[in-house]
């Protein structure tokens, strides 16, 4: 931080950074046979040690400067804020990575971008805040996309560089309310963002027909754009006799396009709803809890290839907390009371819907 201060209804500060960070990634190891003693190094097809990525060294720079402003009702904020971004990224190629990619040709990067954000705070009184804010955003291509190089034949599959990849940008318009009492908390979010040269990272491309791999890579989506909303109530109520009751929910809502291929973003969750009811003895030594966690249908892009799209479920937890003396609790619980079979989109994500071992993601 170079500097700030405070005078009246302001308060401004400016500010510098600079990172600099090396990225280094090896896999090695041994494979000992227990029963006869010998040792090999060729695990899985591959003959250990192999490097996946170039060494790399990335630099980030930026510069800031914000201010906020606060009405002398003191009941308005406004909160704008302007960001100078730098991110530079150097690979260097060593001789144990081109020993397996003797064609593979490292890209460097270099991204920079200005990032202006501004946001407006009302409190409407008796606990209630509304808020908007719009906001320009910047992300570098990762190191790990830009340059990755991984095989495994053995399992079926292959990560490959995309040293073509851009910057992502994006402009984002959000609009709360939220309200805090004795009782509990309300909060409500609606969000907007858009997207140019979104990063989605790994994407699954299908089976290249030469290797017979299946061949993930890392793509820019030339325009995207994410919707949803999020909201949150939580509700705490005390008996006579000491004991406390709970109540919790949280539901998130997103839709994710690709623009310009209308497609759906394969990154972006299903809808979600996670709910809790929760109970504590007046000796606050046990009580118990009750969670919901349900999901709706998940939609992918199968424009490149058949990926498991896992269908809606409902799942009940039930927790039990025990304290036992001063210095010891026990947790017990029933994981999944009524044995659903459900998979969790973010494990299945890429996933193709004719895996054998499908299953097994369960």
């Amino acid at each position: 931080e170079i500097g700030s201060t405070a005078h009246r209804a302001h308060q401004w500060v400016l500010g510098a950074r600079l990172q600099q960070q090396d990225f280094e990634e090896l896999r090695d190891g041994r494979e000992v046979n227990l029963r006869t003693g010998a040792t090999t190094n060729l695990l899985l097809g591959e003959r250990l040690p192999v490097r996946d990525f170039p060494r790399s060294t990335t630099t980030r720079s930026s510069v800031f400067v914000a201010d906020s402003i606060v009405s002398p009702s003191g009941r308005w904020r406004v909160d704008p804020a302007l960001r100078w971004e730098l991110d530079r990224t150097k690979a260097s190629p060593d001789a144990l990575l081109l020993a397996d990619n003797p064609s593979f040709v490292a890209a460097d990067t270099n991204a920079r971008r200005f990032t202006p954000r501004l946001g407006v705070t009302f409190d409407a009184g008796r606990g209630h805040v509304l808020y908007a804010q719009a906001a320009s955003g910047f992300r570098a291509p990762p190191v790990f996309d830009v340059n990755l190089a991984f095989a495994m034949p053995t399992l079926g599959y292959a990560a490959i560089a995309n040293p073509d990849l851009k910057p992502e940008t994006s402009v984002g318009y959000e609009l709360g309310w939220r309200r805090a009492s004795a009782r509990g908390t309300l909060a409500a979010t609606a969000y907007d963002n858009r997207y140019r040269d979104l990063i989605e990272s790994r994407v699954n491309l299908g089976r290249d027909p030469q290797s017979g791999l299946i061949h993930f890579q890392s793509r820019n989506r030339q325009r995207a754009r994410i919707s949803g909303v999020e909201a949150h109530a939580r509700a705490t109520r005390a008996t006579m006799n000491g004991a406390i009751w709970t109540w919790d929910a949280a539901l998130s809502i997103a839709r994710g396009r690709d623009q310009q291929r209308d497609q759906p973003l394969s990154t972006v969750d299903p809808p979600r709803l996670v709910a809790s009811l929760a109970y504590a003895a007046p000796s606050g030594l046990w009580g118990w809890q009750s969670v919901l966690r349900a999901s709706d249908d998940a939609r992918t892009d199968r424009s490149l290839a058949p990926i498991y799209e896992p269908p809606e479920f409902a799942v009940i937890d039930w927790l039990a907390p025990r304290q036992i003396g001063r210095h010891v609790e026990v947790n017990a619980g029933l994981r999944n009371l009524f044995d659903a079979k459900y998979w969790e989109f973010a494990r299945v994500g890429k996933v193709l819907s004719t895996d054998p071992q499908l299953d097994f993601y369960t």
